[in-house]
């Protein structure tokens, strides 16, 4: 990659997360609901409105694949959506009952991990997050969704219909 094109999907990336930043600001402004701690490891995932975990978990798959076709055909610059792929990824994770590190969710994240640390900040400052182990080493954060971010998620989810 070169250099011209690293700056401009670095702009691109300061352009989103200041977006998200604004946005951010104004729910926190506007937010009267409090945190709900997030459900551990072996709890049941929230039942779906509408569709049932095998089905929402083939949708996870289907849209991680079409953000990883996206990227190869347009470059990180048009198919950089972080907080989205985190998101993907953590619910992910949720309907398997596992936890991922933050190195593991660098690994599917697609963005550089500065960037995912500045939108799990965003994430847990909508509580649609949290991180076990905060406090500075990277190898014991264990990020997961919230309830408010898993209900989130299922809402959004549930209907979606994609190809597997």
């Amino acid at each position: 990659m070169t250099s011209e094109a690293r700056r401009l999907d670095q702009a691109a990336e300061a352009e989103a997360l200041g977006r998200s930043l604004l946005d951010l600001a104004a729910r926190i402004r506007n937010d009267t609901s409090r945190r709900e701690p997030a459900p551990s490891p072996t709890e049941r995932p929230a039942k779906p409105a509408v569709a049932d975990p095998t089905t929402l978990a083939r949708t996870v798959a289907s849209l991680q694949g079409l953000r990883q076709r996206r990227l190869r055909h347009f470059g990180l610059a048009l198919a950089g959506e972080a907080a989205w792929d985190l998101l993907l990824s953590l619910y992910e994770a949720r309907l398997a009952r596992r936890e991922l590190s933050f190195y593991q969710l660098c690994a599917t994240g697609g963005a550089y991990p500065a960037t995912i640390r500045r939108w799990l900040a965003v994430l847990a400052g909508l509580g649609l997050i949290e991180v076990e182990g905060e406090g500075g080493d990277p190898v014991a954060e264990r990020p997961r969704l919230t309830r408010k971010g898993e209900i989130a998620m299922t809402e959004c989810l549930s209907g979606l219909s994609l190809p597997a």
